[in-house]
Formats: structure tokens, C-alpha cells, sequence
């Protein structure tokens, strides 16, 4: 199960010649996301309240949930049908499939 989670792209340039980077594995997005989320949550006692007082929750509470729906917020990307988007990157990844 581990191994899997490496065989999907989150980011991906349509053209592997493209400069840069040529795609970010989904499961690094993730969680890149969900980093940049915590940094924002941690900086503003503001909106850390909003959160809270909109859901009734604790503070802690609250930004565990909103954490949570940021880090799973392009979970759809793990399905056949997004991945093959960007064929090139699909085909790459799973060619590295020990499976």
C-alpha cells in the first residue's frame, strides 16, 4: 500500500519537454498544502477563532477539521480518470509499479 500512494501526480506540466519540474506526486501536494494550511492556521488567532466560532468547535478542535478537508481537498486526483490527464505522467509512474 505504501508503494502506491507514490504512483499518482498532483501537479503535472501537459508536456514533459516543459521547463521545470515535469510533476509532483499527489501525495506531496497533500500534505504541501495541508504545511502551507497550518502555517496560516498558527499565524492567525483571527481566523482560528472564525473557524471555531462558525463550527462550535474548540479551537484545536476546529483547525484539526480544517486541516483535515485541506489535506484531502484534491483526493479525487488519486482517480484513473484524473491521473490519465496527463498521460505522459501516468505512464511514467506506474512504469515504476513494482506490482
Amino acid at each position: 500500500m505504501t508503494e502506491a500512494m507514490y504512483q499518482y501526480w498532483g501537479k503535472a506540466q501537459q508536456d514533459d519537454r516543459e521547463a521545470g519540474a515535469p510533476y509532483h506526486l499527489l501525495v506531496y501536494h497533500l500534505l504541501d498544502v495541508a504545511a502551507v494550511a497550518k502555517r496560516w492556521l498558527d499565524a492567525s488567532s483571527l481566523l482560528r477563532a472564525r473557524f471555531a466560532a462558525m463550527t462550535g468547535l474548540t479551537l484545536e478542535q476546529a483547525a484539526a477539521w480544517v486541516l483535515f478537508f485541506i489535506a484531502i481537498h484534491d483526493l479525487g486526483k488519486f482517480d484513473i480518470r484524473f491521473q490519465l490527464k496527463v498521460l505522459w505522467a501516468w505512464q511514467h509512474l506506474s512504469a515504476r509499479s513494482n506490482y
